[in-house]
Parts: structure tokens; C-alpha cells; sequence
């Protein structure tokens, strides 16, 4: 789960990691593009020891030929499913609390964040899931 931090594409010596945020506050950002280009990338591995969350890795593909290079721009933003640390059901719901506790701060901005929360292609992001003792990522702390 991507917190937004940035630093995967700054240590990308060629720039293959393209990235674009809007934060509401320090915990909720949406993630308009976050692409990694396979035409650029040199598999250096830079990108991976820098993620404080885990959410960038090598997999055991190599083999990328293909016949259409733009089939090799990889979308990395979440596209409104579930994983394994966030039920997105419950982060939607979160980020619309966000907005309306923001939203008294920054009004100007809450018509542009309603309109990228309403976009499903749009992702979410901007707690880690370790952490994070929100609802939509089942750490919350239930009161006995």
C-alpha cells in the first residue's frame, strides 16, 4: 500500500516512475498516476529498498517483448479493489470524513477532491497498513 512518500521515483536514476498526488491531509492522499514505464526502467532496483511500505518489489517475470511498447507502462493505481490490508469500501468512506473535516480548512479544494474520490481510477492512499488503526484496514482496536 503506497503512502505517497515519493521516494521510489527519486531514486530512480532514469525517471520511469511516474507519480502524481493530491493530499488531503497527512494520512489520505489520492493517487491520479502512479505508472512505472518498462521502456525506461534498467531493473536497477533502487525503487525497492527505499519503500517504507513494502509495496514496490520485483516479481519473477522478465521476459517483456512485446509487439505494442505501450503495453510495457505499467498502472500501478488501485482501481477500487480490496487487498489483503484494505477493505477500499471503508478507505472511501474514510477519506469522505477526511474531506469534511479538511473541508472547513480548505474549502477551495473540496470540490476537486470530491470529483477524484468519485473517480474510480483514481487510487487511494497515504497510511501504511502496519500502522494504520483505521476500520478499513483491520487494525482497528476494538474496546472490550
Amino acid at each position: 500500500i503506497c503512502i505517497a512518500c515519493g521516494q521510489c521515483a527519486a531514486a530512480c536514476p532514469v525517471d520511469c516512475i511516474e507519480q502524481d498526488f493530491e493530499r488531503i491531509d497527512k494520512e489520505n492522499v489520492f493517487v491520479p498516476t502512479f505508472t512505472i514505464d518498462y521502456n525506461k526502467c534498467l531493473f536497477c532496483w533502487y525503487c525497492i529498498p527505499v519503500c517504507p511500505t513494502d509495496c514496490i518489489w520485483m516479481g519473477e517475470e522478465f521476459e517483456l517483448s512485446t509487439y505494442d511498447r505501450k503495453s510495457l507502462n505499467y498502472d500501478l493505481v488501485g482501481k477500487g479493489q480490496n487487498t489483503p490490508a484494505r477493505d477500499l469500501g471503508l478507505f472511501r468512506e474514510e477519506f469522505e470524513a477526511a474531506i469534511g473535516t479538511m473541508g472547513e480548512r480548505k474549502p477551495e479544494k473540496v470540490e476537486k477532491w470530491k470529483r477524484l474520490l468519485a473517480t474510480r481510477s483514481v487510487g487511494l492512499a497515504g497510511r501504511n497498513p502496519a500502522k494504520d488503526k483505521s476500520p478499513s484496514s483491520g487494525n482497528a482496536e476494538t474496546a472490550a
